[in-house]
C-alpha cells in the first residue's frame, strides 16, 4: 500500500525521487563519499561512457583527483575528505576483482564496518564467486548497469539477491528508448531494493557516440543531454508502485551539491592557517613562483621531475630570507606546485622584497583537491 501511495518529490539536492534514497546516495550527495575509481579496464563499450582517456581502458586507480601509487594513498585522500564511505567504480571493477576485495577489506579493517561502500558494476563479468567474494570482502551495497539490448543478461542481477546487502539497478536516462526502459522496470520490479536513474551527460569521450545517437545538450552552457530529464520524471511516475526507491541523480547535483560538499569538507582539513576559504569553498593563498617556473600557459607541462627538482632547490635556498622578512608569519614549501605558501597579507605587504629575492609572488584561489586545480592567479 504505501508504494501506491508514494509521491515523486523534489529533494534538497536538486534531484527527484519516489521513496527515500538508498544510503549510498544519501551520504555521496552529502559530500561524505570519496570516489574509488579501481581500474578502467572494462569491455562493455558503452557510447555514453563519459570518463576521461586518462583512465579510460587503462589499469590504473584514483580516489578522487587523486592517483594512486600505493595504498597510503587511498587512507591519505578518505581522511582528508573525513569521508564515511567510498563508491567503486570504473572502469568494471569485476575486471579487478582481487584488487577490488582488498581493497574493500583493508578499508573495513581500517574503518569499521560501518564505513559504507557500494559498487558500481555491468553483468558482463558477474559470477557466483565474484559475488561471494564481495560480499565476503564487507560490501555494503551493489548497483548494476543493465543495458537495454542485452536482455539476455538480466537475470544474472538475480544471483545478487541473496546476499545480506543492498542490490540496486543504475543506468543512464536514454532519450527515444522509453518505452525499452519501462520494460526493463518491469523485470526489476519486485527483485531490487532500489533504482538510480542519471541524467545523461555529454563528454568529449563519448561525444561521437552522442552525435551518433542524435543527442544534443541542453545548452551551450550545459553537459546535460536534452530530453533526458523529462523522460527521467515520466519514468518516476511509472515506477510508483513497482520499485519502492527511486532516485533520477541530476548533472546539477553532481557538479553543484555533490562535489561542492565533498571539497568543502576537504578543504576545512588540509587548509593551512595562514589561508582563507571563498563562499565557494576555494583555497585562498599566497604563493611565491620562482620565475622560471610560474602559472601561465603549458604550467602543468612543466612540471617534470627535473624542472620540479631544481625549483624546490631554489626555494628552500630562498625560504631562510622570506622568514626573516617577518618571522611570524607561518609559511609552507609546497612540493607539489612547486612554491612556498603563505598569507595573503604578508605577500601583498612584502612583494616588492619578495621580488628583489628572485621570486614571483602570488595570490591564487585554487581548489582544495588533490591536484588543487587553479581557479585564478594573480601574479604582483
Amino acid at each position: 500500500m504505501a508504494q501506491k501511495t508514494a509521491v515523486v518529490r523534489r529533494t534538497p539536492y536538486r534531484s527527484f525521487a519516489l521513496g527515500s534514497l538508498p544510503k549510498g546516495c544519501r551520504l555521496c550527495a552529502a559530500g561524505k563519499k570519496s570516489v574509488f575509481f579501481i581500474t578502467g579496464v572494462c569491455n562493455a563499450g558503452c557510447f555514453f561512457c563519459p570518463i576521461s582517456e586518462q583512465k579510460k581502458n587503462n589499469d590504473v586507480i584514483f580516489i578522487n583527483e587523486r592517483p594512486v601509487k600505493k595504498n597510503n594513498d587511498v587512507i591519505g585522500e578518505i581522511n582528508a575528505c573525513r569521508s564515511e564511505g567510498v563508491g567503486i567504480t570504473g572502469g568494471d571493477p569485476l575486471a579487478r576483482i582481487d584488487r577490488t576485495c582488498a581493497y574493500i577489506r583493508k578499508l573495513k579493517e581500517r574503518y569499521g564496518k560501518g564505513f559504507h561502500i557500494h559498487l558500481y558494476t555491468p553483468l558482463a563479468l558477474v559470477t557466483d564467486d565474484k559475488l561471494k567474494r564481495l560480499h565476503g570482502a564487507g560490501l555494503d551495497e551493489v548497483r548494476f548497469h543493465l543495458f537495454l539490448n542485452d536482455r539476455k543478461r538480466w537475470p544474472i542481477l538475480e544471483k545478487a539477491t541473496g546476499y545480506s546487502w543492498d542490490v540496486g539497478v543504475e543506468i543512464p536516462v536514454l532519450p527515444k528508448m522509453e518505452r525499452a526502459t519501462k520494460e526493463l522496470i518491469d523485470f526489476i520490479a519486485g527483485k531490487v531494493k532500489f533504482l538510480n536513474l542519471n541524467e545523461l551527460e555529454y563528454s568529449d569521450t563519448n561525444a561521437s557516440g552522442m552525435e551518433r545517437f542524435g543527442y544534443a545538450t541542453k545548452g551551450a552552457a550545459s553537459y546535460a543531454i536534452s530530453g533526458s530529464e523529462e523522460l527521467a520524471k515520466r519514468l518516476l511516475c511509472y515506477c510508483k508502485g513497482r520499485i519502492p526507491s527511486v532516485h533520477y541523480c541530476t548533472a546539477s547535483l553532481k557538479d553543484s551539491i555533490q562535489m561542492a560538499r565533498r571539497i568543502r569538507r576537504r578543504a576545512k582539513t588540509v587548509r593551512k592557517g595562514y589561508q582563507s576559504l571563498t563562499r565557494e569553498g576555494m583555497i585562498r593563498t599566497g604563493a611565491l613562483y620562482i620565475p622560471e617556473l610560474a602559472p601561465g600557459i603549458g604550467y602543468r607541462k612543466q612540471l617534470t621531475q627535473e624542472n620540479r627538482k631544481n625549483a624546490l632547490a631554489a626555494l628552500r635556498a630562498a625560504l631562510p630570507k622570506v622568514r626573516e622578512l617577518d618571522s611570524t608569519q607561518g609559511m609552507d614549501i609546497d612540493t607539489g606546485k612547486p612554491r612556498i605558501t603563505a598569507s595573503p597579507a604578508f605577500i601583498r605587504k612584502s612583494k616588492r622584497k619578495l621580488k628583489e629575492l628572485g621570486l614571483l609572488p602570488a595570490i591564487v584561489e585554487e581548489y582544495p583537491t588533490w591536484d588543487a586545480f587553479e581557479v585564478s592567479v594573480d601574479l604582483l
